[in-house]
């Protein structure tokens, strides 16, 4: 759906669920798959979403104004990418290749960088970098 002037890009051959919503400046890219009740909302800043990514049921994905650091406070997620269930991402980076396990928090100006794995139920605090390729878990998340 439309908000405002802002309207969603969605991928070729990409799944959508139909009560999936998808609104404002949101980039799906190809064969990108959103399950039912998830809700992506690029309100604020934008979401830009990479190539064959799963994002699960009941998926919350959005933005703040801006961050304290002055790092950009969209959301981008890499290609590749596994989004457990009853996710929440708030203005967070996820590389590409990454599995975030279901129930988890990904805070505003997080970072988790190429191939790395966040445990099911974690929360990963507000600025914090999680290193490529490595497994973190927990609340807040530890190696």
């Amino acid at each position: 759906m439309n908000l405002y002037s802002l309207s969603p890009e969605l991928g070729y051959d990409g799944f959508m669920a139909p009560n999936t919503i998808i609104a404002g400046e949101v980039e799906l890219g190809q064969r990108t798959v959103v399950f039912y009740n998830s809700v992506l909302r690029g309100d604020l800043q934008s979401i830009v979403v990479g190539d064959d990514t799963i994002i699960n049921d009941n998926c919350m994905i959005s933005t703040c104004g801006s961050l304290v650091n002055g790092q950009p406070s969209s959301v981008s997620i890499g290609s590749n990418c596994y989004i457990g269930s009853h996710t929440v991402i708030y203005s967070a980076k996820i590389d590409n290749n990454c599995y975030i396990g279901p129930n988890s928090i990904i805070l505003e100006g997080a970072i988790i960088e190429e191939g790395s794995i966040i445990g099911p139920n974690s929360v990963v605090p507000p600025g914090r970098v999680i290193p490529a390729h490595q497994l973190w878990g927990g609340n807040p998340v530890q190696y």
